[in-house]
């Protein structure tokens, strides 16, 4: 998964189509979580709450 505004999905060469459908199930439901926003806005808080843990 990639992007902030259209975020893709790619998928692994070499899959069957049953996993390629999982994997594409997994990363919609990420999409749909909005993780890709959430994850970085924690690490944004945690870095700056403890900066000794990056160090």
């Amino acid at each position: 998964m990639l992007g902030f505004i259209r975020t893709k999905i790619y998928v692994p060469t070499g899959l069957g189509v049953n996993e390629t459908e999982y994997v594409i199930a997994h990363e919609r439901t990420h999409i749909r979580r909005l993780d890709y926003l959430i994850k970085p806005l924690a690490f944004l808080i945690t870095s700056v709450h403890c900066p000794y843990f990056f160090a």
